[in-house]
């Protein structure tokens, strides 16, 4: 879900979603995003921007991505595009080979960042 300004979706209760409404976006907007949806959308990026010489469909959650083909340089283009695809900034002690070792790893990492963010 792309989040444009000035109006952004607001979940409100602890599950995710349960309430949804409008406002008026002024700060930092902050989601729960389900675990589901972070992989899909992490599975999509990967197709994306992973260069993988192995179709991403074919790899399970655990998977190790630098076998399946992924580089250092291709794990860079992966990160960026998540950051913006979640409107997230990966902190400088989750920059490492094993953040992007899996689709789980980056699931995982992905869902810590949103968890500190709300």
């Amino acid at each position: 879900m792309k989040i444009n300004k000035p109006f952004a979706p607001v979940i409100l209760g602890d599950k995710a979603p349960k309430i949804l409404k409008f406002r008026q976006a002024t700060c930092l907007e902050v989601f729960r995003v389900d675990i589901t949806e972070i992989t899909e959308r992490t599975r999509k990026i990967i197709g994306e921007a992973g260069n993988l010489g192995v179709a991403v469909g074919e790899l399970t959650d655990n998977d190790d991505l630098y076998s399946a083909g992924l580089t250092s340089r291709a794990s860079v283009s992966v990160m960026l595009a998540l950051e913006e695809e979640f409107d997230i900034e990966f902190p400088d002690h989750m920059l490492n080979r094993h953040m992007f070792q899996s689709i789980a790893a980056i699931r995982d990492g992905i869902s810590t960042i949103l968890d500190e963010q709300s």
